[in-house]
C-alpha cells in the first residue's frame, strides 16, 4: 500500500511526540477514533507496527523510532515548500499561533499586531493565553511554534528562549489606605501581617510563580478566602477593602486600577519575561518574522531590560 493521506503523518507524529492517542487528538482538533484509525492506516500502508499500544503513555517500536524523523522531515518539508510559494512575491502570507501570558497580552499585544499590520498584513496571528507552565507544554508539543512566558525555577525544562525584560512584583494598596503611606519599596517580610490577594487557578492557595516569589522573599503569607484567576477581579476586591493584591506590574497596569497604587516590592526578584521557542522544530519564516519583531518593539514601560544593548523603558503609573 502507499501513504495516500497527510493526516496519517500527522496523527502519528503528534501520537509519538505526546505518548497519547487522545492527547494527540486534542492537539489536532480530532477525536481518538479518528488519530487512531490515521495511525492503523499508516501502520498498515508500511507494513509494520509503529506505536506499542500495550501499555500506557504509549510508545514507538523500534520501527516507529526509524520513521517518526522522516515523517517529521516531509511535514516540515511539505510546509516549507508551501511558505515559499507564499513569500515569492517577497511579501509573507500565513497563520502562527502566538501563546502569550495575558498580562503580557493586553500590553504588548496591541502594539504589536498593529506594527505586525503595517509591514506583513499578509500574516494573521492566533493569541493563545495561557499560564506560562500551560504555554511551555504547548511549544514542548509542537503545537504553538512561539511564547512569551514568565520564567521561574519550578517550570518544567525549558526551550529556546531569549531573555526579554524584568519587572518587579507589587503590593497593590488603596491611595486613601493607611496601610504603606509615603513608602516607595514594600519590604517583603512588612507583608507578613496582611491580608493578602494572589492569582491562581481554582484549586491553589498559591499558584507556583508566587510559591517561588514567597520562597525567596522567606515568607509565609495570609491569604484571603477569595479565589480568582482575574487580576481586574483581585484589584476590584481591593477597590472593596478586602486584600492587598501582590502581583506582577504589568497585571495591574493591563486593568482598570483608577483609585489604587502599586508599590514595588524591594529586592532583586521579579519576574523575568522570555520568549521562547522549540528546538526541536523548525521555526518557520513567518515564525521568525514574529520573533524579530517582538524582540524589536518597544518595550512596555516600567520594565527593566534584559536584551544587549537596550535600555529600560519609561516608569509611568
Amino acid at each position: 500500500m502507499r501513504i495516500d493521506r497527510l493526516e496519517w503523518l500527522e496523527s502519528f507524529v503528534a501520537v509519538a511526540k505526546l505518548s497519547s492517542f487522545s492527547r494527540a487528538a486534542r492537539l489536532l482538533h480530532s477525536s481518538q477514533s479518528r488519530v487512531s484509525l490515521h495511525v492503523a492506516n499508516l501502520e498498515r500502508a508500511t507494513g509494520h507496527t509503529l506505536v506499542d499500544r500495550s501499555h500506557v503513555p504509549c510508545t514507538l517500536t523500534a520501527k516507529g523510532e526509524t520513521f517518526l524523523p522522516r515523517a517529521e522531515e516531509i511535514l516540515v518539508k511539505l510546509r516549507d515548500a508551501v511558505e515559499e510559494l507564499h513569500t515569492e512575491s517577497g511579501r509573507l502570507v500565513g497563520s502562527v499561533t502566538l501563546g502569550v501570558i495575558p498580562s503580557v497580552s493586553a500590553v504588548l499585544c496591541p502594539g504589536l499586531l498593529a506594527q505586525l499590520q503595517l509591514e506583513e498584513p499578509g500574516i494573521s496571528v492566533n493569541l493563545l493565553e495561557r499560564t506560562s507552565a500551560e504555554l511551555l507544554d504547548k511549544v514542548t508539543s509542537g503545537s504553538t511554534q512561539l511564547a512569551i512566558v514568565s520564567q521561574f525555577s519550578s517550570l518544567p525544562s525549558i526551550p529556546e528562549s531569549q531573555r526579554l525584560w524584568w519587572e518587579p512584583y507589587v503590593a497593590v494598596v488603596r491611595q486613601n489606605s493607611p496601610d504603606f503611606q509615603g513608602v516607595e519599596v514594600v519590604n517583603p517580610g512588612d507583608l507578613a501581617e496582611i491580608t493578602l490577594g494572589l492569582t491562581g487557578a481554582p484549586g491553589l492557595t498559591i499558584d507556583p510563580e508566587m510559591r517561588v516569589a514567597f520562597d525567596v522573599w522567606q515568607l509565609e503569607p495570609r491569604i484571603a478566602e477569595f479565589r480568582t484567576e482575574q487580576p481586574q477581579t483581585l484589584l476590584n476586591m481591593c477597590k472593596a477593602g478586602l486584600l492587598t493584591p501582590v502581583i506582577n506590574l504589568l497585571a495591574f497596569r493591563s486593568c482598570d486600577h483608577e483609585g489604587l497604587r502599586a508599590i514595588p516590592i524591594a529586592g532583586d526578584y521579579g519576574r523575568e519575561v522570555a520568549v521562547v521557542a522549540n528546538t526541536a522544530v523548525p521555526v518557520t519564516p513567518i515564525g521568525q518574522y514574529l520573533r524579530d519583531l517582538i524582540l524589536a518593539i518597544p518595550l512596555p514601560a516600567g520594565v527593566h531590560s534584559l536584551q544587549p544593548q537596550r535600555g529600560d523603558a519609561g516608569d509611568t503609573s
